[in-house]
């Protein structure tokens, strides 16, 4: 009889890039764009963080086509806002 053997590996990797984005990525990334100049606090919790952190920093994923996700973005986000509000 053969046993079969289930392995699960997590790994995680993590590369910092600072004023530009390299020229090809090659997985799906997450980014913390910083808004604010003012200094960001320390949260003492995850409440605080999810309550005062947002105000600092934009967050989103980048994908293995940044230009593509891009022009959906504005396409489908940036676009019609801009539309109704020159209405």
């Amino acid at each position: 009889m053969q046993t079969m053997v289930k392995k699960m590996i997590s790994k995680y990797d993590l590369f910092m890039c600072y004023k530009h984005l390299p020229d090809r990525v090659s997985t799906v990334g997450f980014y913390f764009l910083r808004i604010s100049k003012d200094s960001v606090p320390m949260p003492s919790s995850l409440d605080q963080a999810q309550s005062e952190l947002p105000a600092f920093f934009e967050t989103g994923t980048i994908s293995t086509k940044p230009l593509n996700a891009l022009e959906k973005m504005m396409t489908h986000m940036f676009m019609p806002k801009l539309k109704i509000q020159g209405k």
